[in-house]
């Protein structure tokens, strides 16, 4: 009867299979260029699309990746790194089954999540680090990184996955289009190869094991939007954790970074309240350009904040750059 279901809404199971054994498959659902590589990359199919570029200095997880012949202890390292971006662990993975070495099954490194609209494709990408990237379906991107509330968020859309990995399998055969209208799509970047399942919105919601998945889904694309209306320039996906240069805070200043945004997620998260109990919006003593921001998305008409938790995210995702520019410069 579970077999039955799985077919019926697309939840196939199938033997894993190494790199290089299917043609890698390239699609362009977006009107722009960049936002077509940066949504091919999400599924880390095409080893080569992450060569270092000409000039540029390889990074130690390239240097590991592309050496010829493969260094199997070195691979084994990056895959099993718990502090590396679960891209580059998959990555890892993928060629030391491309080589002929046995993985560890079932370590979740990514969940991507496809739902056509009218306008076109919303895609959520989230890794086991804790990154996010949301390709809105205008093909704009917004990248989250090193985001506490972010990454409790991730965790609990991993921890809804793992029912359903279990259940499935790695997907042989060369990735499939972008999922036809009214379908959503799951895919999963596994450490054994990549699972996915697909069937109509209506059924999969509500289903058993792909429903807690899109439920946790939704509720981190609606904090994702709810980070502003402007989304990050598109960077260089190949090169991770790149987004403040090479700049990393000493102890005492990211315990400084911290403490400036836990103080602006208390605030928002109290303005958000005020919201809920009708009062009228206060103003900031003086002028603060980042309460102003912070009020006027909350108590927009067309706010899409619908949670203290999604008001102190928001909150984060404006001071964090803020403070991180303030302390780097001075």
């Amino acid at each position: 009867m579970l077999k039955k279901l799985f077919a019926a809404i697309g939840l196939g199971s199938a033997a894993a299979a190494a790199p290089g054994e299917a043609a890698v498959a390239i699609y362009s659902p977006y009107t722009s260029e960049s936002s077509n590589v940066i949504y091919n990359l999400l599924f880390c199919d095409d080893l080569a699309a992450f060569k270092v570029k000409p000039g540029a200095s390889p990074t130690h997880w390239h240097q590991v990746l592309f050496s010829e012949p493969g260094d199997v202890a070195a691979l084994e390292a990056l895959a099993a790194d718990v502090n590396q971006e679960g891209r580059i662990r998959y990555l890892a993975f993928s060629k030391l089954r491309g080589l002929g070495k046995s993985v560890p099954p079932k370590i979740s490194l990514g969940v991507i999540v496809e739902v056509p609209l009218a306008g076109g494709l919303d895609t959520l990408a989230a890794f086991s680090e804790g990154g996010v990237r949301y390709i809105n379906q205008s093909g704009k991107l917004v990248v989250i990184e090193g985001v506490e509330n972010f990454s409790l968020m991730v965790k609990r859309l991993f921890a809804a996955s793992e029912p359903l990995v279990a259940r499935i399998g790695p997907w042989d055969k060369p990735r499939l289009a972008p999922p036809k209208q009214s379908n959503v799509r799951l895919t999963f970047l596994v450490s054994d190869g990549m699972y996915f399942g697909e069937g109509p919105m209506l059924v999969m919601e509500h289903e058993a094991l792909a429903g807690p998945v899109i439920h946790c889904a939704t509720a981190l694309l609606q904090a994702v939007v709810a980070t502003g209306t402007a989304p990050v320039a598109a960077r260089n996906m190949d090169q991770p954790n790149k987004s403040d240069a090479d700049w990393q805070p000493s102890p005492a200043q990211s315990e400084e970074i911290n403490r400036f945004c836990n103080g602006w997620q208390l605030i928002a998260g109290q303005v958000f309240s005020m919201k809920q109990q009708g009062k009228p919006r206060s103003q900031s003593p003086g002028t603060n350009q980042l309460y102003e921001r912070i009020a006027d998305e909350i108590y927009s008409p067309d706010s899409s904040i619908t949670s203290q938790e999604m008001a102190r995210a928001f909150a984060h995702q404006l001071c964090l750059p803020l403070i991180r520019d303030i302390i780097r410069n001075r």
